[in-house]
């Protein structure tokens, strides 16, 4: 299910995957291994996919979007199918600290 705010296009599309890119290539040029989340059912359970720790965020307007790339080891064949998923982007929102 797609966690797409707004009306999607083409370019608020490409402007996502230029987003995600340009974040891939900054973890992947980072030594060491890059961070990946298990992801989960909607009722928490876990699964097999993760998620590459690199997003592609973007804002039109008010629209804010967060574009991901999740990887899903298939149980029958030697393949990975990867997959672009929109994230809700309320999830990326650091809590605010210090309020009085």
């Amino acid at each position: 299910m797609s966690e797409y705010q707004g009306d999607i296009n083409y370019s608020r599309f490409r402007d996502g995957v230029v987003a995600l890119l340009q974040e891939l290539i900054t973890a992947l040029s980072k030594e060491g291994a890059m961070k990946t989340f298990q992801a989960n059912t909607g009722e928490g359970e876990s699964t097999n996919t993760r998620l590459m720790g690199a997003s592609g965020a973007t804002q039109h307007g008010e629209d804010i979007n967060v574009l991901m790339v999740a990887m899903t080891p298939s149980d029958r064949e030697p393949l990975v199918l990867l997959e672009l998923m929109y994230m809700d982007p309320r999830q990326f929102v650091a809590p605010n600290r210090g309020e009085s």
